[in-house]
């Protein structure tokens, strides 16, 4: 079997970490010295670590993240926001992602929510953010309720 030939083969089988592992192994001749597992483990482990990469990116783009700044490094700490050190380094661990649970963050206008649950998002690299008052006009406009799709008279 010729190294076209295995490409091809695993390109169609999606197998692109793998692949790219198989060639840099074949390229260096330490790798010679290895174990057929601990060579095959390897090239599994490169395709694993590769297809969680994709995953990471795919959702990180649907999420639609609009400041790609936000991180938890940058977050002030200020007394002004309220904001307590260690329960936002609690929810940093993403636990709650785990147990399947959400966070919900509230509080005035330009306290930094949106930040802070798009710095949430890229920590935890599976989320989806949501803006309540344009959700629940949405949810208002699908049940037919046209009348009271305006928000903001309600608060």
């Amino acid at each position: 079997m010729t190294q076209s030939n295995l490409n091809h083969q695993l390109t169609t089988l999606g197998l692109e970490g793998f692949k790219t592992s198989l060639s840099l192994q074949m390229d260096d001749p330490a790798y010679s010295k290895l174990t057929f597992e601990e060579r095959l483990f390897m090239l599994l482990e490169s395709e694993i670590n590769d297809r969680s990469n994709k995953k990471i990116k795919r959702l990180t783009a649907a999420a639609k993240l609009k400041d790609r700044t936000a991180s938890l490094e940058n977050l002030e700490y200020s007394a002004k926001r309220g904001l307590d050190r260690s329960y936002v380094l609690s929810l940093a661990s993403c636990d709650y992602v785990h147990r399947n649970q959400n966070i919900l963050i509230t509080g005035p206008t330009g306290a930094g929510k949106s930040f802070l649950a798009q710095a949430f998002g890229k920590r935890c690299k599976i989320c989806r953010y949501f803006n309540i008052v344009a959700t629940v006009k949405q949810t208002r406009y699908m049940r037919g309720n046209h009348a009271n799709a305006n928000i903001h008279n309600d608060f």
